[in-house]
């Protein structure tokens, strides 16, 4: 993390704060396409700052096969490390064990958002989960159940539920001061571990 900074050799030009990132990573070189959403603001208990714009980025360039410079005009708390957004795709959460992997789906309310509804068994065709075919008519009729839906239960609605978006890691960050140390938020993104 870099701390905001002031050029003043070139305050006409520029006159705001100016801060990045420096990421060096294994993550960097095995996923090319990688992006950085950098805010102002961290987000609140209550979702306060959840909607807030995204700072500029100025530059972001790869300064090896795993170093990743990005520089952001504004002061950046918050930062998203993704991948490319090139298409949504269903999906399911997994977790594994010794014996196999357990998939189940954590529900969305109307509004998107996921709260505590979970389908924890994953219906699969012919009741074998080896060939990864899921029954939907039965995954249908469980979501349904969990949500508390009668009828009416359309396309739209069974795709809300099941709609996945890219693997993510959030950054949180305190700005540095002299003889102090920075402070950053827990991630989970594949192949990597947030320290």
């Amino acid at each position: 993390y870099v701390s905001a900074f002031k050029p003043t050799h070139i305050k006409t030009l520029f006159s705001g704060t100016y801060s990045g990132l420096l990421i060096r990573s294994e993550v960097v070189s095995g996923f090319p396409d990688l992006e950085v959403t950098a805010y102002a603001n961290v987000p609140t208990a209550n979702g306060d700052g959840n909607d807030q714009a995204p700072l500029t980025c100025l530059r972001m360039d790869r300064l090896s096969a795993n170093v990743l410079f990005c520089l952001f005009d504004g002061s950046v708390k918050m930062a998203d490390v993704h991948l490319k957004i090139e298409a949504l795709h269903f999906g399911l959460d997994s977790s594994s064990n010794a014996q196999h992997t357990q998939f189940s789906k954590t529900l969305r309310n109307q509004s998107g958002k996921q709260f505590d509804k979970i389908i924890k068994n994953i219906p699969w065709m012919d009741n074998n989960s080896s060939n990864r075919v899921i029954d939907i008519s039965q995954l249908t009729t469980d979501i349904k159940s969990e949500l508390g839906v009668n009828n009416g239960f359309t396309s739209a609605e069974f795709a809300l539920q099941m709609v996945e978006g890219v693997p993510s890691a959030q950054f949180s960050f305190q700005p540095v001061q002299q003889n102090s140390s920075v402070t950053l938020g827990s991630g989970n993104f594949p192949g990597s571990k947030a320290t």
